[in-house]
């Protein structure tokens, strides 16, 4: 299995718990499972490996700027992968 970069979200059901599952992406924009709306996210994550270790990156509540970030991650994430350097070092913003 090739390592790759996951959109996931925390969304609360309706038992007012919180769940984790898996977005899409479609034309540019983060795509909910199912019936899920987007006031019920709490919020976004990137989800990926890093030496070998799992890595959660919060994103934030706000669909565009969370896609923006995980479009940014995604990119730095490829090149570590062809053995490039990051574009910025982990932490900058």
């Amino acid at each position: 299995m090739k390592a790759q970069v996951r959109l996931v979200a925390t969304v609360r059901d309706r038992s007012n718990k919180r769940v984790w599952t898996s977005v899409g992406i479609d034309k540019r924009k983060i795509v909910l499972p199912g019936n899920i709306k987007f006031e019920n996210v709490s919020g976004f994550y990137a989800r990926y490996q890093d030496d070998g270790k799992r890595q959660t990156q919060a994103l934030g509540k706000e669909p565009v700027s969370a896609y923006k970030q995980f479009l940014d991650i995604e990119h730095e994430f490829a090149r570590t992968q062809v053995g490039l350097k990051p574009l910025r070092e982990r932490g900058a913003s």
